[in-house]
């Protein structure tokens, strides 16, 4: 019997103190099929891009699907501004 998909929906805002949520809940979801929702950005850090590339690698070891929704066009083009390839989070692409 296949794994549950694990989602996660990310705040529109990473708190400055503290350990992020997204990273907690990917240590939580180690070995499991992911989704994120990023419907809630207009823009990312980048500690929580390094810990979607990490993750995204991760499972893509692991054989297991890490999948990204709700990327609005904002969010496209702030991570196309700063030279992340926008191929790399395809919505519901399976990584």
């Amino acid at each position: 019997m296949p794994d549950k998909c694990l989602t996660h929906t990310l705040s529109a805002r990473r708190s400055s103190s503290g350990t992020d949520p997204l990273l907690t809940f990917l240590r939580g979801a180690l070995g499991k099929p992911v989704t994120l929702d990023l419907s809630k950005l207009d823009t990312m850090d980048a500690m929580r891009l390094q810990i979607l590339v990490s993750g995204q690698r991760q499972w893509a070891l692991d054989s297991q699907s890490f999948q990204i929704k709700g990327i609005s066009d904002d969010l496209r083009r702030s991570l196309t501004k700063i030279g992340v390839d926008e191929t790399m989070f395809q919505e519901g692409v399976k990584q």
